[in-house]
């Protein structure tokens, strides 16, 4: 049996942080959005990622999924036609090239697919990667609506994006 304990106890604290700020922003009466579908979301990541309903937070939908290895994890919360947040956690295991190729893959599309009115999103995430690379740590940027966060737990090989609401908790 394999098994990965600590991106396990990454990804229990990743869906945990989801649940806090989804209750942070159930006192607005309307969710606050990032314009983006479920759908677009997707799109050529379902080759990759398997997706299910999961249990909904504070009456939004919510949807996990993750590759047929375990090592990219997916989750998008709210309307599919408008969905409030998405977060992509990534393992980059330097000893499996071929799951590292499809994981920087998945990332960038992933940037594409959440921000398409921002042509230099793939940079920025790149750049910011390169940035925190030699000590851990994240950084975030604001485009239009969205709060876009880059956090890399180095001493784990992790790499989470966050996308919400700029005015989100």
């Amino acid at each position: 049996m394999r098994r990965r304990p600590v991106f396990t106890v990454v990804l229990i604290a990743f869906m945990f942080m989801s649940f806090l700020t989804s209750k942070a922003n159930a006192q607005t009466e309307q969710p606050l959005t990032i314009g983006i579908s479920y759908n677009q979301i997707m799109e050529y990541l379902d080759q990759y990622i398997s997706m299910s309903k999961s249990s909904d937070i504070d009456g939004q939908p919510r949807y996990n999924g993750q590759t047929s290895d375990d090592m990219a994890f997916l989750e998008i919360i709210g309307n599919k036609k408008d969905v409030s947040q998405a977060g992509l956690m990534l393992g980059i295991p330097i000893d499996a090239p071929t799951i590292l190729v499809r994981n920087t893959a998945i990332l960038l599309r992933f940037m594409k697919n959440v921000v398409p009115e921002w042509k230099g999103g793939v940079e920025w995430v790149t750049s910011a990667l390169e940035r925190i690379s030699s000590t851990g740590g994240s950084e975030k940027i604001i485009m239009g609506r969205k709060s876009i966060e880059v956090t890399l737990i180095k001493v784990y090989g992790i790499v989470c994006v966050s996308v919400k609401h700029k005015n989100a908790i």
